[in-house]
């Protein structure tokens, strides 16, 4: 991606994630330590979801050629 000049965003609540090296803009959620469900590793998909719909659809709304692809080429 970087040769094409391609900012990576990333969204995750793992700090210490490897693609946090690479990438540009980061958001870094707050994942909760107490589960409801302790079979499943179910603690902050929902809020993370939310947190990158909202984003995202604000950062098209900013960038309305964003969800273009360039077929010139």
């Amino acid at each position: 991606m970087a040769k094409h000049n391609v900012p990576i965003i990333t969204f995750t609540t793992n700090g210490e994630a490897p693609i946090i090296q690479q990438t540009d803009t980061l958001f870094l959620g707050y994942q909760s330590g107490t589960t409801y469900f302790s079979e499943y590793e179910v603690h902050s998909r929902l809020p993370l979801q939310i947190m990158t719909r909202i984003l995202l659809d604000a950062y098209v709304v900013r960038h309305p050629d964003a969800g273009e692809a360039d077929n010139t080429k």
